[in-house]
């Protein structure tokens, strides 16, 4: 997955079991790694911490582009996060990635296979 000029290696998760789990239970991730989930259909997909333990940056994207991002998503957060638009894919990335990286809404996102 590549964002501006920065590459992550991203795991890909499809299954429902895969989602409700995500980054959950996993010690750390590193400053290049994310978490990639696809979705069949467009969506106001939720998005909780669930059994996390660091935080992580969410980053909503519908046909390539970013239309929504939380960041520095506390492992300690009960609630759920959505975005106000459909997506189709999100991303999640180490917390503070998006600032360090410069990212921002309506940023191109190249995912390759």
């Amino acid at each position: 997955v590549s964002i501006q000029n920065h590459s992550f290696r991203a795991q890909v998760v499809e299954t429902e079991s895969e989602k409700q789990k995500g980054l959950g239970g996993q010690k750390a991730i590193c400053s290049d790694c994310g978490m990639l989930f696809f979705f069949d259909k467009p969506g106001k997909y939720s998005f909780w911490m669930k059994d996390m333990l660091f935080a992580i940056d969410i980053l909503w994207i519908m046909d390539g582009k970013i239309i929504s991002i939380e960041k520095n998503v506390l492992p300690s957060f009960s609630g759920t996060m959505r975005p106000a638009e459909n997506a189709n894919r999100v991303l999640e990335i180490k917390a503070g990635a998006v600032d360090s990286l410069g990212i921002s809404l309506g940023d191109s996102v190249l995912i390759e296979n």
